[in-house]
């Protein structure tokens, strides 16, 4: 029980570091700008891409994989219907709405509770792969197909995979089923930069 709340302390305790830097001015008026927007196209790929490449594949396929894949399948599926049949809302405003009805935020909250509550990252790592290389796919095609239509089908479907998250999961996890092990000089800069990603996520919260 100490370990967990020595735990939240650490985040609580960045967090607060991160309003006080906040508050101060010291960054600049962009500063949350700029940091989510090195969170997301540099830091978090980072992370994403070495933790599935060194994750051992039963524990990216274990059975927490497949309750996340049937609770958020239930829930988007149960959200889609009412909102699509029974309120007559638009497809991408259905879409939304199960989106927000069943995804966690296993990136920004869920990292860091795993690394400092729980103490492995790799406990997200199974909903993290359903979320960015199921739904987040899905539902990106589909919202692109509602408010574009007419555009090629393929590049419909290839658009949401170039997400930076999306393309770097896709990757580790390439690496991760077919067991290719990078050489220590090409993984482990991705590691280094990864490991910024929990502290800045933290922070720009604050």
């Amino acid at each position: 029980m100490s370990g967990v709340l020595v735990g939240f302390a650490i985040i609580g305790a960045v967090i607060g570091t991160g309003y006080v830097v906040g508050r101060s001015g010291l960054l600049g008026s962009q500063a949350q700008y700029v940091m989510s927007r090195l969170v997301f196209f540099v830091l978090m790929p980072c992370l994403l891409f070495h933790t599935l490449a060194t994750a051992d594949v039963g524990t990216l396929f274990s059975a927490a994989l497949w309750v996340s894949l049937i609770a958020a399948g239930a829930v988007a599926l149960g959200t889609g219907l009412v909102l699509r049949l029974v309120l007559r809302r638009s497809v991408v405003a259905t879409t939304v709405g199960a989106l927000a009805a069943s995804y966690v935020n296993a990136n920004n909250i869920g990292l860091p509770v795993a690394a400092y509550v729980i103490g492995r990252t790799t406990a997200v790592v199974p909903v993290m792969l359903l979320q960015l290389v199921v739904m987040a796919p899905i539902a990106l095609t589909i919202l692109d197909a509602a408010s574009s239509p007419g555009g090629a089908g393929w590049r419909r479907v290839l658009r949401p995979m170039l997400s930076p998250l999306i393309v770097a999961s896709s990757a580790g996890l390439l690496c991760s089923a077919t067991g290719v092990r990078l050489p220590d000089p090409v993984l482990e800069p991705f590691g280094l930069v990864g490991g910024a990603a929990v502290p800045v996520v933290l922070l720009s919260f604050g």
